[in-house]
């Protein structure tokens, strides 16, 4: 049974558990459905170390390295502005009407620049591995990664050992990775049905339903037509749709647990099983990729900014201020991953808050906090579905791959 059609099993479950429990019995759907995100972490991180040093060495032998990351950022770069333009058209579609109530905020601290750095490189290399941080944020592993795999040449006959040790690492990490990806869709029941319970538990949703309809039609419009068609201008005309049936399992992922985390071991084993990316390209693109790819989170936050200022000011709003909002959505969403709440999926909250404390009356009221779980998995789903639209591409350039067999796809 293929993978996203065992995740859909899992999400029908759900529903019928949340119709037969309406409430969380003593909060065991809650508690499980922690303990199943942990393992679909749980190897991602080891994972990303071992392809990432390998994928480093193998493209710098190629002298490939600089132009992927470069295509890489690029493209990330230019998703992320054509969705939060599209965030802020779409949000001026959104009715204005003043409603909102104050709401006390825990306020989220933007790092120094030197903090930032200090994360990245501890006093002792090991720390990263051992500290808090590990678990939330991924850059400094990444660093270490290409650090790594950019000396292994440095001597191949006393590197040659090292490598093969780190290129069986990385196998393994794999086939573990896979056997998790197998059976996450047990998980999926537990998640989907904490979730679906905490969602039946929102008093006065009906205040969002515009904001959360928008945003609906923009997620359908940028999973059907805006990344296809990009896929499809941009490598030479091929069905683009293929590419799009081959990522629904990590669309799903993403969509239920909020977490981008998670998505990463789900884009890695589909990328190269259903996409035929191969690991020099799937070990650089996706990790750098989960960390800096918030296209999703642009689009989320550009509407939920224009739907907070015409709900608290009024209908009317000026081009400048408009550009403000497109401005600051690219900004604060290719950088949220820098916050201790910023990575796997908590961008879109963060940026929010962060925006609120320092404009006028828009922390007093932000009083979209009720239906966070809903913008977070939104952005995600999209965050998701842009790593694997340049993983995907960037393949296509480097390696010219064969179209996507539709039938092979897991």
């Amino acid at each position: 049974m293929k993978i996203w059609v065992k995740l859909l099993l899992g999400m029908l479950i759900a529903i019928i558990f949340t119709i037969i429990f309406p409430e969380d019995p003593a909060g065991i759907f809650t508690s499980l459905s922690e303990v199943f995100i942990h393992i679909g972490s749980y190897i991602i991180f080891p994972l990303v170390l071992f392809s990432l040093i390998m994928a480093t060495y193998e493209l710098k032998l190629e002298k490939r390295l600089m132009r992927i990351y470069g295509k890489l950022f690029l493209y990330l770069i230019t998703t992320a502005v054509i969705l939060a333009f599209l965030g802020v058209i779409s949000g001026l579609l959104i009715p204005g009407e003043p409603r909102f109530i104050g709401y006390d905020i825990e306020p989220v601290a933007i790092p120094a620049f030197t903090d930032i750095m200090t994360k990245i490189f501890p006093k002792n290399f090991f720390q990263v591995f051992a500290g808090k941080d590990f678990i939330i944020f991924l850059l400094p592993v990444i660093v270490i990664a290409v650090l790594l795999g950019l000396n292994y040449d440095y001597d191949k006959h006393y590197t040659r050992p090292v490598v093969q040790c780190t290129d069986g690492l990385s196998r393994i990490m794999y086939h573990i990775n896979s056997f998790i990806v197998e059976i996450f869709w047990i998980g999926v029941i537990v998640i989907t049905s904490a979730k679906l319970i905490q969602l039946k538990n929102i008093v006065g949703i009906e205040v969002y339903i515009n904001l959360l309809l928008i945003l609906s039609i923009d997620v359908i419009i940028v999973v059907f037509g805006v990344l296809p068609l990009l896929l499809y201008a941009f490598n030479n005309h091929k069905n683009p749709y293929k590419w799009l049936y081959a990522s629904i399992a990590p669309v799903l992922t993403g969509l239920v647990t909020g977490q981008g985390l998670i998505a990463v071991g789900m884009l890695v084993k589909h990328g190269k099983e259903s996409m035929h990316i191969s690991r020099k390209i799937g070990g650089t693109v996706f990790p750098l990729a989960a960390v800096f790819s918030k296209a999703g989170t642009a689009l989320v936050v550009s509407v939920s900014l224009v739907f907070l200022k015409k709900s608290i000011f009024g209908p009317e709003i000026a081009i400048l201020e408009l550009l403000w909002i497109f401005g600051l959505s690219i900004i604060i969403s290719l950088f949220t991953s820098l916050l201790d709440t910023g990575f796997p999926g908590q961008g879109v909250w963060a940026a929010l808050i962060i925006i609120g404390q320092d404009y006028p009356k828009m922390g007093q009221h932000l009083g979209l906090s009720d239906i966070a779980p809903l913008l977070i998995s939104l952005a995600v789903v999209i965050n998701v579905l842009t790593s694997s639209f340049v993983a995907y591409l960037v393949a296509q350039q480097e390696d010219f791959k064969e179209e996507i067999d539709m039938k092979a796809c897991i």
